[in-house]
């Protein structure tokens, strides 16, 4: 038995969409969001705490030591939640869900690009509704702040992950997983995989 034809559907009315330059342009588009705002995080992370002349980042990865030396090094920031290593960590984690988030928000967007089936059924499918999940925790996480109602941090940093899980399951709770036989949904599919893997590291980084 074929899993794909499973997972998959033929789309309605029309063919997929081949991937074309307005495509390609909504993602640099994203990248450059994302870009952006990684450098300045980058910035006040590392270039006004840790990068000065006189500091050795070598010596704080504990590289000079070593590969056991590293190794210990990074067993001990990632155990106490400090030191260089577990700055490097958090800030790759950092730069990894500010990526995705951009890349994810961009998929509706081009998704609803013409030729696509009705909008209804286009925002449903699970690779669409993964940008849709993002976007309302965004909206959420930024409500929440602005009305200074405090909720746990482990949440707070995994919402995005917990979002596309309750999207997906209303999906197939409701029988309405459609997914489309497209390079649009096998992405998106793919990046709400990413989100939901990455529950348990932004969970143990909070």
């Amino acid at each position: 038995m074929d899993t794909t034809s499973v997972l998959e559907t033929e789309p309605s009315p029309a063919r997929p969409r081949a991937f074309n330059l307005g495509d390609a342009m909504i993602f640099i588009a994203a990248s450059a969001a994302a870009l952006s705002y990684v450098a300045s995080a980058a910035e006040q992370r590392f270039m006004l705490s840790r990068w000065n002349p006189g500091y050795s980042i070598w010596a704080g990865l504990g590289i000079d030591q070593g590969l056991r030396g590293f190794l210990h090094t990074l067993w001990l920031d990632l155990r106490n939640r400090q030191g260089l290593n577990y700055l490097v960590v958090s800030f790759a984690a950092q730069m990894f869900s500010i990526t995705l988030g951009c890349w994810s928000l961009a998929l509706p967007i081009v998704r609803l690009r013409k030729p696509r089936p009705p909008a209804v059924e286009a925002l449903m499918q699970p690779g669409a509704i993964v940008g849709v999940a993002v976007a309302v925790g965004l909206w959420a996480r930024l409500t929440l702040e602005w009305a200074y109602v405090e909720i746990a941090q482990q949440l707070g940093e995994s919402i995005w992950g917990v979002g596309v899980a309750l999207a997906w399951s209303f999906l197939v709770a409701s029988r309405k997983w459609r997914a489309e036989a497209s390079w649009m949904d096998r992405l998106g599919r793919a990046m709400g995989a990413c989100w939901m893997a990455s529950i348990p590291l932004f969970w143990w980084l909070a």
